[in-house]
């Protein structure tokens, strides 16, 4: 049988009781953090939430710091490193809040690892790193330019100590250190366990 009208008013209005009795979601009010450099200046970055992301964040307090690269900034909370494969995860996950301090570090090593590399003729797996071109975003090309999709990441900064991984899932890694001077990185893959050491072209 149908509704009248009536009927019809008094279900919604029943409705609409339930949902006004639910109460509101709790709303994330923007908050600010302080970005303290090595040299004591300090930047502040504002309007963030805790679901905001790292890499948002990231993006942020790059616009304070137009000649410096992604890749050659490392953030440190309290005495915690914020890593690249914190990129997707929500700032309150990672301990972020308004009473944040975030310490700034341009890493300049890197500027080394622009170029070209190649395994020596001792490694006994030499395919994978045969080509190895570092871009001076961080990003780079190897086994012969097929694999396009890999990214530098900072590991220590004092020993000069990278991660060379593809941004595909499930990737391996591969943890290279780098020569004081520069042409040359010894490194290994912890899932292969191959070892190889490449040198600057």
């Amino acid at each position: 049988p149908y509704l009248n009208d009536a009927e019809l008013f008094a279900r919604f209005s029943r409705f609409g009781a339930m949902l006004s009795s639910e109460p509101p979601a709790p709303l994330t009010p923007p908050f600010s953090v302080q970005v303290l450099t090595l040299s004591g200046d300090v930047k502040t970055v504002d309007d963030l939430t805790a679901d905001m992301r790292v890499c948002d964040l990231r993006s942020k307090i790059l616009s304070h710091f137009p000649d410096v690269s992604d890749w050659e900034m490392q953030l440190a909370l309290r005495d915690t490193a914020l890593q690249y494969d914190d990129g997707p995860k929500p700032l309150g996950e990672v301990g972020l809040d308004s009473e944040a301090k975030l310490t700034f570090l341009r890493v300049t090593f890197v500027r080394d690892l622009v170029g070209r590399w190649e395994p020596s003729e001792e490694d006994r797996v030499r395919d994978w790193m045969t080509g190895m071109t570092i871009a001076p975003d961080g990003t780079y090309t190897c086994r012969s330019g097929m694999i396009r999709d890999g990214l530098v990441r900072v590991l220590d900064v004092g020993e000069r100590e990278v991660n060379l991984k593809r941004t595909v899932d499930d990737a391996n890694d591969h943890f290279f250190k780098l020569s004081e001077d520069g042409t040359s990185m010894v490194g290994h893959c912890p899932q292969s366990g191959c070892t190889w050491t490449l040198r600057k072209q």
